[in-house]
């Protein structure tokens, strides 16, 4: 697979294929970590809730004790807070794939609730915010007219069932007992049977004020207290009662919540740290296996590099060759110290053939023929200037015996007039001996 790759770009492809496989595990440490991170933050989201429920709770709480209507724009406002923060704890889940059917629920009894809380202020509203408000205001106008007459006429005797009658009725208010409405509107009947056989003590406008009065007392007393069993007599009662087990449902609600989010954190918590280990031991194992096959393509070069030197230095044959196993930059280099011993082995043929030329023509002049000279060429420049200065010394020699043999020709035929005389010999040499001995004939 690199057996084509120079050492460069295999080096090259390790680091990125490194470079990759870590950014490859930071990139999924990063979204585990985000995921977690998001979990976290509906898990905030939960106690965000949690507070925002028992804020709701407490507004509701006051304004059923105080009774005042700036808690129903303070209960909106914690109620749009609740929903925005159920809404991003909602797309958190549903980001993290994890079940909100509990939280769609959740939506659904708050919505229920908000209903009844509603519900709650305008009967209340129906009742009386305060004192001088709605009924409230109408059982006081109406007991205090009756009051006020009854005193004029100096009617005590009815001024005890008025006094009586206002009695059961805080009593109701109080205790918020069936058996107080009962004795109130038997205290109303009386008032009414008394007053209406009455003829002495009363005008007939008196009589009329009274039992007016009476009658809009009881009709408000009636819508009065049945409101106040609309909103529930006891606290398990009516739309009270209704509330409070809606709201015990959010509670429970929160509650699963809360334990199925700290479960999902712990399992994704788990899960990632078990993808990121198995991650990174594929990416460490590939990144080493790549390591391995090229650090084996390099030494598989270098090592017939070795050898290859190794065998050229035991044997000290130029023939020898590097086996050219990559195409890398240990191959260039195996390719140019094989050239380098090729010009040494053509070189060394060179000279071969030239000392056989050598020890040919040497062959010929020690059997006394100088006419033969060295003609073979070599790349050698040492072996050139050998060749030249060879040549010339067998042509001064042939020279030399050539104007020799003359002068004895001429000797021969008894002509002794000429002497020998050569150029170019040194003194006490064969030829300076040899021509004085001939001189000398």
């Amino acid at each position: 697979m690199f057996s084509n790759f120079t050492i460069k770009l295999k080096l090259v492809f390790l680091t990125l294929i490194s470079v990759l496989g870590l950014v490859i595990m930071v990139v999924f440490m990063n979204q585990s970590i985000s995921s977690i991170s998001q979990l976290e933050k509906a898990d905030k989201k939960l106690i965000e809730l949690r507070a925002d429920m028992k804020n709701l709770r407490i507004i509701e709480k006051s304004f059923l004790l105080t009774h005042n209507i700036k808690q129903k724009q303070k209960f909106n406002n914690s109620l749009a807070t609740l929903r925005k923060n159920g809404k991003e704890l909602s797309n958190i889940l549903k980001s993290n794939n994890i079940d909100i059917s509990k939280l769609k629920q959740f939506s659904e009894i708050i919505k229920a609730y908000e209903v009844c809380f509603l519900k709650v202020v305008s009967k209340q509203q129906i009742i009386g915010l305060t004192k001088n408000d709605a009924l409230y205001g109408s059982l006081h106008k109406e007991a205090l007219n009756i009051q006020n007459i009854v005193i004029d006429i100096k009617f005590y005797k009815l001024l005890s069932s008025v006094y009586e009658l206002r009695k059961y009725e805080k009593d109701f208010m109080l205790k918020r007992e069936q058996k107080y409405i009962d004795k109130a509107l038997k205290v109303i009947s009386r008032i009414d049977k008394n007053v209406s056989k009455n003829k002495k003590d009363f005008t007939n406008e008196q009589k009329r004020d009274v039992l007016n009065s009476l009658k809009r007392y009881k009709k408000s007393f009636i819508t009065l207290t049945n409101t106040e069993k609309e909103l529930g007599l006891k606290p398990t009662d009516g739309l009270n009662g209704k509330m409070e087990m809606t709201i015990n449902k959010t509670t429970t609600i929160i509650k699963s919540l809360v334990k199925t989010l700290k479960y999902e954190v712990q399992e994704i918590k788990d899960t990632k740290t078990t993808q990121i280990s198995i991650i990174s031991f594929i990416i460490i194992i590939l990144i080493s296996i790549l390591a391995i096959i090229i650090g084996q393509s390099i030494f598989k070069s270098l090592k017939s590099l070795e050898i290859a030197t190794n065998e050229l230095k035991r044997t000290g044959k130029a023939s020898n060759r590097i086996d050219i196993i990559n195409q890398d930059e240990i191959a260039d280099i195996s390719k140019n110290i094989n050239e380098y011993l090729d010009g040494i082995e053509d070189g060394i043929k060179d000279d071969m053939r030239f000392i056989n030329d050598v020890e040919n023509v040497m062959s010929r002049v020690e059997k006394g023929l100088f006419s033969q000279h060295i003609k073979v060429d070599t790349n050698n420049p040492a072996l050139l200037e050998l060749k030249s200065t060879i040549n010339n010394a067998l042509s001064s020699l042939k020279s030399k015996f050539e104007i020799l043999n003359k002068i004895l020709e001429e000797y021969k035929s008894l002509n002794y007039t000429n002497k020998l005389e050569l150029d170019d010999i040194e003194k006490g040499g064969v030829f300076e001996c040899l021509i004085i001995d001939i001189n000398g004939l």
